[in-house]
């Protein structure tokens, strides 16, 4: 089809554009079910303000007025914890002033990421190991679990009783995600002489040595939020945490600019509520891995893609096919020179047709998408739903 090959070449160029390499955020496995706990207090309700444009999308209701997403989306019910709208006050304020972030926002991720732990640390198993409290290994190689610490200490010695390693060789289970609002970063003891201030190898410099992370991450954020860094530490966590998150931010609106330019999304350009929606949704995704990554099921079937693309590409691409290539596409032309477009009037190209006709870039993602990503679990949703959650049940 020579049509849709020239856009996936167009795409592939694209990719490039938003690697994100120098700042690395966890993998698929870094979230936690945090935010689908019950709520246990009640907050009253105001109306917070929000970037971009909210005219006609808020809802009245008896003495409280309330947000509403921009897209399909189930925000979490009930009333917020008020230890959501309060604890480390001081902190998200301070470094979300500092990116010019939303505080909710990264109030949002944390909730998502850790529910307010900041002892949190993520663990994914290896093949074939079925032990309790840490995320299963997806079908082929699992980049997480091969990616991850054999073992994780606090060098405060607070979370300690928290962090239990894995004595098996190889390891039952490898660490990923730490600290509240989770990094791949370990604490300074793990790093090597030339990152340290004192010139001197880490006590546990080996276990960072031996993850395929210790090779290419970027360790200069965290040395700007402290020369001793540790991630279960909260300031030190929120600090690089808010970087990580405004730097996805930035590349999630750029990335949007482009999809608008090409025709791709299908509403107008100037729409903030959809674009700053979407933005969080990309960021969220960007930030624990699975948007640039590729790590998905790729034995066809629905939102399927070539093999080259990645997660977010191979969303983008198939929402537009989605919204675009429908029945009237098949009325108005049923085949060309160099293709059968259509059979029976219906539209032959990927992803399968049982997709076609999405209006909903985050309904097509559920419906079409998300079964074959091999967590099953859509962070960027999550995010936006305890956003929102948060947007109208806390005062700030």
């Amino acid at each position: 089809m020579r049509q849709r090959s020239r856009r996936f070449s167009r795409a592939k160029k694209a990719a490039a554009l938003f690697a994100t390499a120098a700042l690395m955020s966890c993998s698929n496995s870094c979230s936690n079910g945090a935010a689908n706990r019950q709520p246990d207090a009640q907050v009253p309700v105001v109306q917070i303000e929000r970037p971009g444009n909210t005219k006609g999308r808020e809802v009245e209701e008896p003495e409280r007025r309330r947000l509403i997403p921009a897209f399909n989306l189930k925000v979490i019910d009930g009333p917020v914890p008020v230890r959501y709208c309060m604890d480390y006050s001081y902190d998200i304020e301070h470094h979300a002033k500092a990116h010019n972030l939303d505080p909710i926002l990264v109030r949002a991720m944390i909730i998502v990421q850790s529910g307010f732990d900041s002892c949190a640390a993520a663990k994914v198993c290896r093949s074939g190991y079925d032990g309790h409290g840490c995320f299963q290994p997806g079908p082929g190689k699992d980049d997480g679990y091969d990616q991850g610490y054999d073992e994780m200490w606090d060098p405060s010695g607070t979370c300690s009783a928290k962090i239990v390693n894995s004595s098996s060789n190889p390891p039952d289970w490898r660490w990923l995600g730490l600290g509240i609002m989770q990094t791949l970063t370990p604490p300074h003891e793990f790093w090597p002489a030339k990152a340290r201030s004192d010139g001197t190898d880490g006590a546990y410099v080996d276990i960072f040595r031996r993850s395929r992370i210790g090779k290419n991450l970027n360790l200069h954020p965290a040395k700007e939020c402290s020369g001793e860094f540790n991630p279960f530490k909260a300031d030190d966590s929120i600090c690089l945490g808010t970087a990580i998150l405004k730097a996805q931010l930035d590349l999630a609106y750029l990335e949007i600019d482009d999809l608008h330019s090409k025709g791709m999304l299908n509403w107008d350009s100037g729409d903030h509520a959809k674009n700053d929606d979407l933005a969080v949704y990309i960021a969220a995704r960007s930030y624990e891995g699975s948007w640039h990554s590729s790590n998905r099921d790729t034995d066809g079937g629905v939102g399927s893609c070539p093999v080259a693309f990645s997660n977010g590409q191979c969303l983008t691409y198939g929402f537009f096919e989605s919204w675009t290539i429908n029945a009237d596409y098949c009325q108005s032309d049923s085949g060309s020179t160099d293709e059968v477009r259509c059979t029976n009037g219906r539209p032959r190209m990927d992803p399968p047709e049982a997709c076609y006709g999405y209006q909903d870039i985050l309904n097509y993602a559920q419906d079409c998408f998300q079964p074959i990503v091999r967590t099953g679990n859509d962070i960027g949703e999550r995010v936006l739903s305890a956003y929102y959650w948060l947007k109208n049940g806390c005062q700030m």
